[in-house]
């Protein structure tokens, strides 16, 4: 997991072959910004990246003597931050056609013809500025354009050029395109495999060259996978009011609101089953945490409870009250008809679990690991379900959601869906009783991690 700082390198050897090789990675955005994926460079004129474009294309620049001298993107989008993408790009300029010297798969489907665009082949047997014996960069590109989000089984084989069933192969049961976790594959002298599921070792190769890299920056393992894909803020709901002037960062897992009525909801939605996360409040302006129905998704008037256009659950923290009173440190429940001032504080430094039953629309909150009794002061009992905070209509799917109702702009705080961290750092040892996630505290009997093989199981 990057956060557009940082990036693995390594200065390569000389290479097996300098006019074939093959990239691959598995790749989670987080924004749709320019964003470097891998990086050759030698100076400031000669140099190739594959990359991110501002627009979310998938994209490869070949830049020789100042001049281009190959280049291709494609004409699709990639912008989805709830979604895995499986990017390989090949040179192979000794190809006497021209069209076989840049090759483009994404999920396994081979770019081509109409797919394509501002495409430059290079000369037959002209070499690129990936694969010689200079920098070359994982998670960054010439100017600074790091990448923001997951990024999982880099692999790079020089002298090779390898089509996309090479490292993944389609579902024969829901057709899917899946990862190849140990592909069969030569790497040649300046090849690596960089798998990023070590955290005491994010730069670890695991290709027969065991090649040493250099880590700049902070990476972050995480649990979230291109086999199972874990909930995080969704940072391109286009529909939510205001949502634009959010700021989302650690792969869309930190969230800060930045003015007057920001608001964030959660990749995957919730239908049935039970499920847990959790908020670490890094300062003392906090946002409101809870469910929202996914009516959010294309029609959201107003972050107030109270609207009858839809329902917004959840314990907020009030910095000021819906009267502008100061109602600083107090839990609210919010409903679609009101909020009620009947909780106990939070503040700065506080762990916040949100226990959600899908299955009943019931709703649980802890603090510190404790979970907050209801408005009648009784003690709640999870696993039995009794007392909840709240109770959702089971008729709508829900999301999680957060936001800020004031005009504060310091409002941050760092999610964990099970992914082992909030924001860069280590959120603890538990898991749920499948043995997925990672959390702070012990999830509640019978409550999961909310990612997509649970859901798969148990939603």
């Amino acid at each position: 997991m990057a956060n557009g700082t940082a990036n693995i390198n390594r200065t390569f050897g000389t290479p097996t072959n300098n006019l074939k090789w093959t990239w691959s990675a598995w790749i989670k955005p987080a924004m749709a910004q320019e964003q470097g994926l891998f990086h050759g460079y030698v100076d400031g004129s000669n140099y190739s990246h594959i990359e991110l474009a501002s627009t979310g294309q998938f994209k490869f620049y070949n830049h020789v003597g100042g001049s281009a001298s190959g280049a291709i993107r494609t004409t699709a989008y990639y912008l989805d931050p709830t979604a895995y993408y499986h990017f390989v790009f090949v040179w192979d300029s000794a190809q006497a056609t021209d069209t076989n010297r840049l090759k483009m798969y994404v999920n396994g489907v081979q770019q081509t013809g109409s797919l394509l665009t501002s495409v430059t082949y290079p000369a037959q047997n002209s070499a690129s500025k990936i694969n010689g014996a200079w920098l070359h960069q994982v998670g960054m590109k010439l100017g600074g354009y790091g990448f923001s989000g997951v990024m999982s089984h880099v692999n790079f084989c020089d002298g090779q050029a390898y089509a996309a069933s090479d490292f993944g192969s389609f579902n024969a049961t829901d057709g899917m395109w899946k990862i190849n976790t140990s592909p069969s594959v030569t790497y040649g002298n300046n090849g690596f495999s960089l798998k990023m599921e070590n955290s005491a070792n994010m730069d670890l190769d695991s290709s027969p060259n065991g090649a040493t890299f250099a880590t700049t920056g902070t990476l972050t393992a995480t649990k979230d996978n291109p086999s199972n894909n874990f909930c995080s803020w969704d940072s391109q709901s286009s529909g939510l009011n205001n949502f634009s002037s959010c700021a989302l960062n650690n792969a869309n897992l930190t969230w800060t609101s930045t003015s007057y009525r920001r608001q964030a909801i959660g990749t995957l939605p919730i239908g049935k089953g039970k499920w847990y996360w959790e908020v670490y409040l890094s300062n003392g302006n906090q946002p409101q945490i809870g469910v929202a129905d996914s009516a959010l998704m294309n029609n959201f008037v107003d972050v107030e409870v109270g609207s009858s256009t839809s329902y917004r659950h959840g314990l907020y923290y009030a910095y000021t009250n819906w009267n502008g009173s100061s109602g600083t440190g107090t839990m609210y429940l919010g409903t679609a008809s009101g909020a009620t001032n009947a909780y106990a504080i939070w503040t700065a430094g506080d762990y916040i679990g949100i226990a959600y039953d899908g299955d009943t629309g019931k709703c649980w909150m802890s603090k510190n690991g404790t979970f907050v009794n209801d408005a009648s002061n009784n003690t709640p009992n999870v696993g039995s379900g009794t007392y909840p905070l709240f109770t959702t209509p089971i008729s709508e799917t829900m999301l999680p959601w957060t936001g800020g109702f004031g005009s504060d702009s310091s409002r941050t705080a760092s999610w964990n869906f099970g992914q082992g961290y909030f924001g860069t750092a280590v959120a603890g040892t538990e898991d749920d009783e499948g043995g997925e996630g990672l959390f702070k505290y012990n999830p509640p009997s019978g409550f999961r991690t909310l990612n997509s093989k649970n859901i798969k199981d148990f939603g």
